[in-house]
């Protein structure tokens, strides 16, 4: 009876023991989990619209060369000199990698989407088949025929608030390469989220078409 009575109080021991061990390893679960989600919240839903944009820039600096590579106009046919026309599969490709990143409105997609179209037209008219195309002439995120000059020296630019409204933020990007020009990144803020809604390039405060 005696040892009947131990082997019960040992099991019980042993049943404890392990109970304590899984509460501990939900605990340390629950806290990475936290963890990832503040860290997550930090680094594309930030409050502060200027920190948002500035991580848009860190996260652009790595894809900048690998996205314009699909913007580029083609020739249809290279041994008869045929003009250049827009491929649009790359093009998607192109969308498709700005809408998984988070940081664009569907607004700003389907405006560049329709921007390639209509870029696409003005080949068809013109038969252009040397030279640079306008409207692909310069990377269409930072406005510059060298963007890494830009995202490579992010330290230098300024970014400023100049209207915040409740949903609406405009932002002023400017480079210390040229006082003249600047762009404008229009966010907007919808569930908390912040997202480049629109685009705009400036020289001497007139809008660049």
């Amino acid at each position: 009876m005696k040892n009947y009575k131990n082997n019960i109080a040992f099991f019980i021991l042993i049943a404890l023991v392990l109970n304590a061990n899984a509460m501990n390893a939900n605990s340390k679960n629950a806290s990475i989990n936290t963890f990832a989600l503040k860290g997550f919240s930090n680094s594309q839903q930030s409050d502060s619209p200027i920190l948002f944009l500035r991580s848009f820039f860190k996260w652009y600096k790595t894809k900048v060369d690998y996205l314009n590579n699909h913007i580029y106009p083609i020739k249809m046919d290279i041994p008869n000199n045929a003009p250049y026309r827009i491929n649009f599969n790359e093009t998607e490709k192109y969308l498709s990698v700005l809408k998984s990143s988070g940081f664009f409105s569907d607004n700003y997609i389907t405006y560049n989407r329709d921007l390639f179209k209509k870029i696409d037209l003005t080949l068809q008219k013109t038969k252009q088949d040397d030279g640079t195309v306008d409207g692909l002439d310069y990377d269409p995120i930072v406005h510059s025929q060298e963007p890494n000059s830009i995202l490579e020296n992010l330290n230098n630019i300024k970014l400023i608030v100049i209207k915040s409204l409740v949903s609406e933020i405009t932002i002023k990007m400017q480079t210390p390469f040229d006082r003249d020009t600047y762009s404008l990144y229009y966010l907007k803020k919808t569930n908390g989220k912040y997202l480049i809604d629109k685009i705009d390039f400036l020289i001497a405060g007139v809008v660049q078409k």
